[in-house]
């Protein structure tokens, strides 16, 4: 299975507590949610920091992903 999604260099991949899903985050600023049993992307968010993207990690307590870029801000996102 291939997936095409961003359109520069991908940082980081976090799979979801659920097995279902996984995160990537991107030099082209944006996170993507993708779908492991369709194969394609369930939700993109973009411009989600002023700069590359580039380390999430995710909780499965408090359903959150938290990422971190180059712009020198960490973000949390409700899932």
């Amino acid at each position: 299975m291939t997936f095409v999604g961003h359109e520069l260099w991908i940082n980081q991949l976090e799979m979801h507590h659920s097995g279902r899903y996984f995160y990537s985050v991107s030099d082209d600023k944006s996170i993507n949610i993708w779908d492991l049993h369709s194969g394609g992307i369930r939700q993109t968010i973009e411009k989600a920091h002023s700069h590359f993207v580039s380390t999430i990690a995710s909780s499965d307590k408090y359903y959150q992903v938290v990422t971190g870029s180059v712009d020198k801000i960490v973000q949390i996102w409700d899932c």
